[in-house]
């Protein structure tokens, strides 16, 4: 939503250093999407879990423990892909964003390779935080 408002409505025909805002947009708003799924989906999730014990029945499964850690991570990635081909699909739909096949793929592999240290992030948030203290606070 933040892009659609401040990338394609109020700010569609201005420039920053040479470059379209919307262009310039995707790069910046890709990298905030990419933080929130990784950051606080990752460390929300993996809270509520430990704190419904569902941790301690996972060790008693065959389960390897690394496996629950890598799809989160995994799932985290797949979530930051999905935000920023959004991204350039609204921009190359609605904004007039004109970037190469190849640069958008680029840009697409920087962000959702920058997710990997907001999920750990996220991971150590989530074990270390209590389970309350987590998610938001519902209504």
């Amino acid at each position: 939503m933040f892009y659609v408002l401040f990338g394609l409505v109020l700010n569609a025909r201005e420039t920053v250093g040479g470059t379209a805002v919307p262009t310039y947009l995707i790069a910046t708003y890709g990298t905030f999407g990419v933080m929130g799924a990784s950051l606080f989906g990752t460390a929300s999730g993996l809270a509520s879990d430990r704190g419904l014990g569902w941790l301690q029945v996972k060790r008693a499964s065959p389960m390897p423990p690394f496996a629950y850690f890598v799809a989160k991570v995994t799932l985290s990635m797949t979530f930051s892909a999905v935000v920023v081909a959004l991204l350039l699909v609204l921009g190359f739909s609605f904004g007039g964003v004109r970037m190469p096949i190849a640069e958008a793929a680029k840009l697409l592999g920087t962000l959702v390779a920058g997710s990997l240290p907001f999920s750990a992030m996220g991971l150590a948030i989530g074990y270390f935080a209590g389970p309350n203290s987590a998610p938001p606070p519902s209504t």
